[in-house]
């Protein structure tokens, strides 16, 4: 003899149906690919020290001083990396006297390298 089946059988197995979906395994935030780091060589073959270091993509604000509360000796060099996967930044050295030095358009994936006098 054949039961008719239960009003709930239906509703049970559709929660059991939706908790095994959602126990599948979540796939994981897409992560950027690895991109190519840029870099930046930077020489001071100024006068004086080099006191602060902005780099940021052309028409962009300067953002935060690279060098921190570090200073470039005269004749030292420092890499700085891209932000991102900008290649191209504006970059401004800050002497002590207050003088700035422009490199407007600097190619950090070519590994440029930039003498700041």
């Amino acid at each position: 003899m054949r039961r008719a089946p239960r009003p709930h059988g239906a509703r049970m197995r559709a929660a059991c149906l939706a908790l095994a979906v959602l126990l599948l395994p979540m796939p994981v935030a897409a992560q950027p690919l690895d991109l190519p780091v840029g870099l930046l060589r930077l020489r001071n073959v100024g006068p004086l020290p080099i006191v602060e270091i902005y780099a940021a993509p052309p028409g962009r604000p300067r953002g935060e001083d690279r060098l921190g509360a570090d200073i470039l000796p005269i004749g030292a060099e420092i890499e700085i990396e891209a932000d991102g996967p900008e290649c191209r930044l504006d970059v401004v050295a800050v002497f002590r006297d207050g003088r700035e030095a422009v490199r407007r358009g600097a190619d950090a994936c070519a590994e440029e390298e930039i003498e700041f006098r």
